[in-house]
């Protein structure tokens, strides 16, 4: 919509497309607009209060049919004490971790993108060792839909 706005990197999570939309208005407070009007400092403040993401802000948006694209659901997982690494056969593809906490809910533990066939998943600050039954991870990439992911082969380093 304003294609000198921002950088030439597309962007897909839906948490950073409303950010992103929230600053750019926060740049036309005071400038006549193409409506004859202007954008006030209240209505900005109201639209920024108005929208939100429902959900999961880091959710990605499809540009094409997902379906097209399927991603395996097996990776291979070393844990270290700083974090985990992930082999996986898909270039470009995001690993995301998860801690599975005694109530069922999760919390995050890392996440990395696949280059040469390997992730590097750094834990989030504040994470102490994991054990790794705990830990649930799924695998996603633009235009695919993403997968949970099961672990085939893990291992330890102390």
């Amino acid at each position: 919509m304003a294609p000198e706005f921002g950088g030439a990197t597309p962007i897909r999570r839906l948490g950073d497309i409303l950010n992103h939309g929230k600053i750019y208005l926060a740049t036309q407070i005071g400038l006549s607009q193409p409506t004859g009007s202007k954008v006030t400092e209240q209505n900005f403040r109201d639209e920024v209060i108005l929208y939100h993401v429902l959900g999961d802000p880091t959710l990605e948006m499809w540009t094409s049919n997902p379906y097209v694209l399927d991603l395996p659901a097996t990776v291979d997982v070393t844990a270290e004490s700083d974090g985990l690494v992930a082999q996986y056969p898909v270039e470009g593809a995001e690993i995301t971790a998860l801690q599975v906490l005694a109530n069922g809910s999760t919390r995050p533990l890392a996440r990395g993108t696949v280059s040469g066939g390997m992730a590097r998943l750094p834990f989030v600050t504040g994470i102490e060792k994991v054990g790794l039954g705990s830990v649930r991870l799924s695998a996603s990439l633009p235009n695919a839909v993403s997968v949970r992911l099961s672990i085939a082969s893990a291992t330890r380093v102390r």
